[in-house]
């Protein structure tokens, strides 16, 4: 469930160019946010870390951006963490996704969305 939900969110923040390197998803956007210019683990991280975490470096540095890797919880992120960490790589804007099944009473508890508070957002935006 938890990967179904990323590759939603990955698709309604949608980047200019994506690359797939064995489920390591690249995402660019001319440095526009991290969602949408960063690297995603959507497989298994695999056997050839290393390697692949040159060559998302590599694309990156093409591009003139510096690389980012989000670390998800369905994927061995304690392995990838620390690899990363070997290479300089900090903990940055950790994210937290949450869930709640809805049901028809759940729906009545939901805040109406009016033009006055969309209009609100986007100036915050």
């Amino acid at each position: 469930m938890q990967r179904i939900i990323e590759e939603i969110s990955l698709k309604a923040w949608p980047a200019f160019e994506t690359i797939n390197h064995n489920g390591w998803l690249m995402r660019f956007a001319d440095g526009y946010t991290k969602r949408a210019n960063s690297v995603s683990v959507l497989d298994q991280i695999g056997l050839d870390i290393e390697e692949k975490i040159t060559y998302c470096q590599s694309q990156y540095r093409e591009r003139k951006q510096k690389p980012i890797f989000r670390l998800l919880s369905f994927t061995k992120l304690e392995v990838l963490d620390e690899r990363l960490a070997t290479r300089g790589y900090q903990l940055i804007e950790p994210s937290l996704v949450m869930g709640l099944r809805l049901s028809e009473q759940s729906l009545n508890i939901l805040p109406t969305i009016s033009q006055e508070t969309l209009n609100d957002w986007l100036v915050a935006y």
